[in-house]
């Protein structure tokens, strides 16, 4: 216990002597969140997927948890920009950023079906729609869409039946937008908006409850997914008659690791097809199949005037190799 008081009061001191705003300062801050020490921390395990085999994921694991710049990394991102392992995190292209929404939505889903019987992720849980109750609402941001969804709905997860609609966000801690602020005002700011677009909506016209479910990259959590994580970690230990502190240490851990599975996608997984744009502008000349457009139409003058119009038709209908 001294040792670790100790320890404490170290890192404490390292972290004041660093600057307000850098980058350094902010991955040490990352590093001491509950939950963003499991991947190094926790005993490997492929029963949960506690492991990471390739020695390059676990290199770029610690270079991303002190804000180091990745080895063998791509010049440029296939969006055109510079890449650096702070891109990669935040680009959108290439559907990686939604990927690791839906993975941590799909995540709770899965846990919470352990406990509770209706749950629904996909097809994401839709709202009721509006018949003029938007007119009364607070604020302006609110979703007043037909088509407006959550990410998950547990019915009875607080309690008295009634359905508990959750909506993840996953940022980007080391973003030059966050540095200048601290942590738990960057996660203050991501539950304030979350709440401002989708809880009046829920309390008022769905009788429901809504919780912001907001994630750092880093496996860090936002206050109210901490009292939901503690929740369910309450109601699965009850049901298993297992400990609860193994309980919630193991839910925790498996957010914590698919947090870092999805970073390193987004670090090292490729964006497009082809990463050679001067290749890339050369494909619409190529039918699905790999045949030159220009040859096919060539060879057509030796046939018939019949054979000559379906083929050419055919030439029109192919279409290039998909991008993205």
């Amino acid at each position: 216990m001294r040792r670790s008081v100790e320890v404490g009061e170290r890192a404490q001191s390292i972290v004041g002597e660093l600057a307000v705003g850098s980058k350094m300062r902010r991955a040490m801050e990352m590093a001491r969140e509950k939950g963003a020490s499991c991947v190094f921390s926790v005993r490997p395990s492929e029963e949960f997927g506690f492991v990471f085999k390739s020695k390059r994921d676990f290199r770029d694991l610690l270079g991303m948890r002190y804000a180091r710049p990745a080895v063998r990394l791509q010049d440029h991102c296939a969006c055109g920009a510079v890449n650096s392992v702070g891109h990669s995190q935040v680009c959108s292209l290439g559907g990686f950023i939604n990927q690791r929404h839906n993975e941590m939505a799909e995540l709770w889903g899965i846990n919470c079906k352990k406990v509770h019987r209706d749950v629904q992720v996909r097809p994401e849980p839709m709202l009721l729609p509006l018949e003029g109750e938007q007119d009364d609402f607070k604020y302006n941001t609110a979703n007043t869409e037909d088509e407006a969804r959550s990410d998950v709905r547990v019915r009875g997860f607080w309690g008295n039946r009634q359905d508990a609609f959750f909506d993840f966000r996953v940022f980007y801690p080391l973003a030059p937008s966050y540095c200048s602020k601290s942590l738990k005002s960057v996660y203050r700011l991501h539950s304030r908006e979350k709440k401002r677009v989708y809880e009046e909506r829920i309390t008022r016209v769905d009788n429901g409850s809504f919780t912001p479910m907001v994630m750092s990259t880093a496996g860090g959590m936002g206050p109210e997914m901490d009292i939901a994580l503690k929740g369910l970690a309450a109601a699965i230990a009850e049901k298993e008659g297992s400990e609860y502190s193994e309980v919630v240490s193991v839910l925790r851990a498996r957010f914590s690791f698919a947090a870092a599975r999805c970073a390193l996608v987004c670090l090292r997984g490729s964006r497009t097809l082809f990463n050679n744009r001067g290749f890339r502008g050369h494909v619409g000349e190529f039918d699905a199949v790999g045949v030159r457009r220009q040859d096919l139409a060539v060879s057509a003058i030796t046939l018939s005037e019949f054979e000559r119009k379906a083929i050419n038709t055919e030439i029109a209908r192919a279409s290039p190799i998909p991008i993205n």
